[in-house]
């Protein structure tokens, strides 16, 4: 259900519905822009992981079910791979392929999927693709302010209500004073981490929170014997 919601959000957004989320968008269409939108789009799919990651397969599914058909839209889809790769001289050279390789094409619009992929959006998207709409979907931790510098962004985010959770466990099981949070060091990682910390600090006394981060399973399996 989840998939098949955001691939119709998407498809709105294609056709310049730019409010996805609480604050407006600072495109405006006039008559001649809007003659334009109903011709064929060049739609660019710009995915932070590589193909046989199961969310990247399953955020590109929910897509491809809503933009399937071939006389409205033309996709082209990039897959960065991020997972294995994303330091600043890999974006150099993504930045730099990019650039040739889509020097004669005109996007439409850029549907960018995950953290690392609005990231690079953000780096980058005025040099590659100047004044190319961008949608984003699946950004952890996502706060206006991420944003609010640049034109032509909108998308949806995940959020999490840890407090409650925490809250939850509490309730459930009084006697927990420890909770262990496993995570990686990927960006989803990193502010998944931040919005624990910040969850944290409303439990002060009441729960310790062991952090382990970026570890290996027979690692994690030695905590679990302390």
């Amino acid at each position: 259900m989840k998939r098949y919601f955001l691939a119709s959000l998407l498809y709105f957004i294609v056709f310049a519905v730019y409010d996805c989320y609480a604050y407006p968008s600072s495109l405006e269409i006039n008559k001649s822009e809007l003659s334009h939108h109903f011709n064929k789009k060049n739609v660019l799919i710009l995915n932070a992981y590589h193909q046989n990651y199961h969310w990247a397969g399953e955020i590109m599914a929910g897509i491809f079910s809503e933009l399937s058909d071939k006389n409205s839209f033309e996709l082209f889809v990039e897959y960065m791979d991020t997972k294995r790769c994303s330091d600043s001289v890999y974006y150099e050279q993504l930045k730099d392929i990019y650039l040739h390789k889509y020097k004669n094409i005109d996007i439409d619009i850029i549907i960018a999927c995950d953290d690392n992929a609005l990231n690079f959006m953000l780096l980058y998207r005025d040099r590659i693709f100047p004044q190319v709409p961008v949608s984003f979907c699946g950004v952890v931790d996502f706060h206006p302010s991420r944003t609010e510098d640049h034109e032509l962004y909108s998308g949806v985010y995940e959020t999490y209500d840890i407090p409650t959770n925490l809250e939850l466990i509490k309730t459930i099981h009084p006697e927990i004073n420890r909770i262990a949070f496993i995570s990686d060091i990927t960006e989803s990682g990193k502010a998944l981490t931040a919005r624990m910390k910040r969850a944290e600090i409303l439990f002060k006394n009441k729960l310790t929170i062991d952090y382990i981060i970026n570890k290996k399973p027979e690692q994690i399996k030695k905590y679990r014997g302390q």
